[in-house]
């Protein structure tokens, strides 16, 4: 029971490294995805601001000529 109540009261960040359903193997799987997902989301976050950042530059240099 006590092993129970850790669990539950973990924080959200730390939810995918609880082992799902007994299977270590899927559960190591998990963790992987989710790294590599949270990688391609900052990865694009990123993106967006040096898109957002170069289309602002190039507006600014376009109105000084």
């Amino acid at each position: 029971m006590n092993e129970l109540h850790s669990r539950v009261s973990r924080p959200l960040y730390t939810l995918d490294h609880i082992p799902m359903l007994g299977y270590p193997e899927f559960s190591t799987g998990l963790q992987t995805h989710v790294r590599v997902l949270r990688l391609l989301a900052y990865g694009f976050v990123t993106l967006g601001v040096l898109l957002i950042g170069s289309a602002l530059g190039f507006q600014y240099l376009w109105q000084i000529h």
